[in-house]
């Protein structure tokens, strides 16, 4: 059971690092071209895997952050 609780742990924190990363990457764009970025969704019809894979994300992210401070 600890082993299970450690994975989601890991997944939750890589998902952190890994949404961090991008909205970084989306701000230097803004940033260096002129504090405006457009981005469009839906162009490949992924709008709705996404609209259900972030929320998750933001789930196991917390829950991940919090099992770090925890232990």
């Amino acid at each position: 059971m600890i082993k299970k609780k450690k994975l989601i742990s890991s997944v939750g924190i890589g998902m952190c690092i890994a949404n961090s990363m991008v909205m970084f990457i989306t701000f230097l764009f803004a940033f260096f071209n002129g504090g405006f970025f457009a981005i469009q969704i839906n162009l490949y019809s992924e709008a709705l895997p996404e609209l259900i894979i972030i929320p998750i994300s933001i789930i196991l992210s917390i829950y991940g952050l919090i099992q770090c401070i925890k232990n």
